[in-house]
């Protein structure tokens, strides 16, 4: 049998097979051609659904613009950042915030040295304090100084609040920067969210009863917001863009409950290195106290044990700068018509040793199913209406320290 060899040239359709390599370089060249198209048009299509999508937000579910400006401080803690302009807007409200050269909500500078014949009060919070939504007209601040000067009160309120503060952060703030202006009196914000605040904070630490520094910095996501925040284009849309705020918001409070998760379990581990497995102090956690306007609900003995220490600290360097000091309660909202004292889950011998006004009997008279002390539609801060309540208990309390006696016009 003969056997017949021929080449791949000589077998049937050689032509095709002999180009094959060039129609899969170019099926390969048009794939590539088809990725890179796709490539430059992700950018746009990713830009015309997330416009959809704002679109969507401010017509069928409209949602707050509460852009927060903050920036790091020489002394470890957050602050306002320094000149800056901005508005927040909700469904109820339309504010414009401005801050000082000096990281302050105020509408003017004020020098370090006191002018003769002013008291000084510097106050100490979070954006209660802060005055978020809020005109300034309307803020605590604004309101203590034009109430006591109608009284014959030469006064000035320095707002030292910043967004997200807890006790540590006030205390800190106050000992290298407040001081500094030489106040007479400082006021001091409580609210609940304080509780988690200061321990995930560590500035202080709880030592054997005593509290002792534990770090000189907290300054959390303040390196990614200065970067950020370098970027106009960034700014245009933090302060415009509805659909940005609704997801800055939802990723803050998810990494918010992730970090009071955190810190249950490092208040778990410190009890234990403390106290052995079976000899940590009770928890005053939510198993213990069941009802919705208890104050303690949710919150541990060492949460509670430490915001206690540092009051109590704040109280003593106030004493030391012979400076007036004043805890104003935050009432805590579960209803327009129910409010809770939380600065009242501390124990009764730290309580009857700290000065506190608690607005809470005020809040409760004054409220109706048809009244807002709280606004509903953003992040929940006072009303004019809330200010002015506690403006008519705090006033009082402060005309009747001895240390604005010296800054009182003689009629």
């Amino acid at each position: 049998m003969t056997v017949i060899r021929r080449t791949s040239s000589e077998l049937p359709g050689s032509e095709a097979l002999n180009g094959l390599p060039s129609l899969l370089s170019l099926h390969d060249a048009r794939g590539a051609l088809r990725t890179g198209r796709l490539a430059l048009r992700a950018p746009f299509l990713i830009l015309y659904a997330m416009l959809i999508a704002e679109a969507f937000l401010r017509v069928c579910a409209p949602q707050p613009l509460l852009p927060r400006y903050i920036t790091r401080t020489p002394w470890g803690v957050r602050g306002n950042i320094p000149g800056a302009d901005y508005r927040q807007s909700t469904a109820e409200a339309s504010v414009a915030i401005h801050i000082n050269q000096q990281g302050m909500r105020a509408d003017r500078d004020f020098p370090e040295a006191k002018p003769p014949g002013v008291c000084r009060i510097a106050m100490v919070g979070d954006s209660f304090f802060a005055g978020y939504e809020l005109d300034l007209p309307d803020t605590i601040a604004a309101g203590i100084e034009n109430r006591m000067r109608a009284d014959g009160f030469r006064v000035e309120a320095l707002n030292f609040a910043v967004s997200g503060f807890g006790t540590a952060e006030e205390l800190r703030t106050y000992q290298s920067y407040a001081r500094r202006f030489a106040p007479d009196f400082v006021l001091q914000e409580w609210d609940r969210s304080d509780f988690d605040d200061n321990l995930r904070a560590d500035l202080w630490r709880l030592q054997d009863g005593a509290l002792v520094d534990a770090s000189p910095t907290y300054l959390p996501s303040v390196a990614l917001q200065d970067w950020l925040n370098r970027s106009a284009i960034y700014r245009f849309v933090a302060a415009n863009s509805q659909l940005y705020g609704m997801v800055r918001e939802k990723v803050g409070l998810a990494a918010r409950n992730l970090a009071i998760q955190g810190d249950a379990l490092i208040s778990a581990w410190r009890s234990f290195l403390a106290h052995g497995p079976t000899g940590a102090p009770p928890a005053a956690d939510a198993s213990a106290h069941e009802a919705l306007n208890d104050p303690r609900r949710g919150v541990s003995q060492a949460e509670i044990d430490l915001a206690g220490a540092l009051m109590r600290k704040f109280k003593a360097e106030a004493a030391a700068d012979n400076v007036g000091y004043l805890i104003l309660d935050n009432p805590y909202q579960t209803s327009r018509v129910t409010f809770v004292s939380t600065v009242q889950a501390l124990p009764p011998d730290v309580l009857q040793s700290l000065p506190v006004l608690s607005p809470v009997a005020a809040f409760r008279e004054a409220a109706r199913p048809d009244v807002k002390l709280f606004y509903e539609k953003g992040d929940g801060h006072y009303s004019p209406l809330a200010v002015r309540i506690i403006l008519d208990q705090l006033v009082p309390r402060l005309e009747a320290d001895h240390r604005f006696d010296d800054c009182r016009s003689r009629r």
